[in-house]
C-alpha cells in the first residue's frame, strides 16, 4: 500500500508486507546484483523528468553507464564533463538504489550552493516517488531534505552553503609545512576538518605550533645553557636521575611507530607521536627548572633534550616539515 507524506508524494509505510510475481522476484533479484543491480534498476525502474517530454524511463547512453560504473567500483571519484550530459540523473538513480538495496547506508548530498543540493534532492524523491510499489522500500521519515528508510538507510541533504577555500588560499594563509602538516594529520579515508582560525594562532590548540614550539623551546634551553658556560654533553654520566624516563622511552618508540607508519601508510601515526611526545616534553619543561637543576642532573637532562629535539626534528622531516628552531 501506499500512503502520502505530508508534502503529498507518493511514499510507502515502513514495514508493509508485499505479494510478489515471479516476474517481480526475479527483478528484485537482478536488482540485488551486487556488481551489476544498479545497472538493471535504473534501465528498468528509474523514471526522469524531461524538460519537453515530461516523465520517461532512463535509458543510460554508454558513457552514463561508464561514469555509474565509476561510482559503484570507485569510492573517490572526479569527473571531468560537460553540462548538460546527466550527471545529476545518474547520480540519483545510482543513490536511490544504493539506499534501498545496501542497507544502513549513509547518504550525503552536498554542493557548494543550496540550490545545487536541492535539485538533486529533488530528482532523488522523483526517482523514488515514480517506482512501483513493490519495489520501493518502505520510509520511516521523508522530507524535503531527507529520507529515512525501513532498512537503515538515510539519504541526506546539506542545508548550509559555505565558500570555496582552496589549498592555495590555505597555504597563503597558514604556511606550507602547516598546511602539510593538518593534511597528514588525518587518515587517508576521513573526513579532514579544522579551525582554520585556531591553524593561525600561536597557542597549544595549534597542534602545528604546540610540536613546533617543543623543538623550538629545547634548542632556547640548548643556547641558554651553552651562554651559562656549560657545553652540550653528548652521553650520560653515572649519576642516579630517572626524571627524564618518561621523556626517553617516548623518544625510544619513535622507531616503532615510524615503522608502523610506513608499513600501513598511515603518517597521521607520526603525527599523532609528535602530538605525544611534544605534550611529555611541555610537561616536563613546566615541572622541572632546568637551567637551575643540580650540576651533575643537568648533564642528564640536557643529554635527554638533545635526543627529544633529534626525534622530533627527524620525525618533522620525514612529514617533509621543516623543524623551527625558535618561534
Amino acid at each position: 500500500m501506499a500512503n502520502k507524506s505530508l508534502d503529498g508524494v507518493l511514499t510507502k509505510k515502513a514495514n508493509t508486507r508485499d505479494a510478489y510475481t515471479n516476474e517481480q522476484i526475479n527483478d528484485l533479484m537482478l536488482c540485488t546484483d551486487k556488481d551489476k543491480g544498479y545497472l538493471h534498476f535504473a534501465s528498468n525502474f528509474a523514471y526522469i523528468q524531461h524538460p519537453v517530454k515530461g516523465k520517461l524511463l532512463f535509458d543510460p547512453y554508454k558513457y552514463q553507464v561508464g561514469l555509474m560504473q565509476s561510482y559503484h567500483n570507485h569510492r573517490f571519484n572526479v569527473n571531468m564533463l560537460p553540462r548538460q550530459t546527466g550527471k545529476t540523473t545518474c547520480a540519483s538513480g545510482y543513490l536511490i538504489w544504493y539506499a534501498m538495496f545496501r542497507p544502513d547506508s549513509q547518504i550525503l548530498i552536498a554542493a557548494h550552493k543550496y540550490a545545487g543540493a536541492s535539485d538533486i534532492m529533488s530528482r532523488v524523491r522523483y526517482a523514488y516517488e515514480m517506482l512501483p510499489s513493490w519495489i520501493k522500500a518502505g520510509v520511516t521519515q521523508y522530507n524535503r531534505n531527507s529520507i529515512e528508510f525501513d532498512n537503515g538507510s538515510k539519504i541526506k541533504m546539506s542545508t548550509r552553503s559555505g565558500n570555496f577555500y582552496t589549498l592555495k588560499q590555505l597555504i597563503d594563509d597558514i604556511g606550507p609545512d602547516a598546511s602539510r602538516f593538518y593534511y597528514l594529520s588525518k587518515q587517508a579515508d576521513q573526513h579532514l576538518d579544522f579551525d582554520i582560525g585556531i591553524a593561525r594562532s600561536n597557542s597549544k590548540d595549534n597542534l602545528y605550533y604546540y610540536v613546533q614550539y617543543a623543538h623550538a623551546r629545547i634548542c632556547s634551553v640548548e643556547k641558554k645553557y651553552l651562554e651559562s658556560g656549560g657545553s652540550l654533553p653528548d652521553k650520560f654520566n653515572e649519576d642516579d636521575f630517572d626524571g627524564c624516563d618518561e621523556l626517553l622511552q617516548m623518544a625510544l618508540s619513535a622507531q616503532f611507530v615510524i615503522k608502523g607508519a610506513g608499513e600501513n601508510l598511515q603518517p597521521h601515526l607520526i603525527v599523532y607521536y609528535l602530538r605525544d611526545i611534544s605534550q611529555s616534553f611541555h610537561q616536563f619543561y613546566n615541572s622541572v627548572n632546568i637551567l637551575n637543576a643540580k650540576e651533575s642532573e643537568q648533564n642528564n637532562i640536557i643529554r635527554s633534550l638533545i635526543i627529544v629535539k633529534s626525534v622530533i626534528a627527524s620525525s618533522l622531516e620525514l612529514l617533509g616539515i621543516e623543524p623551527l628552531d625558535s618561534m
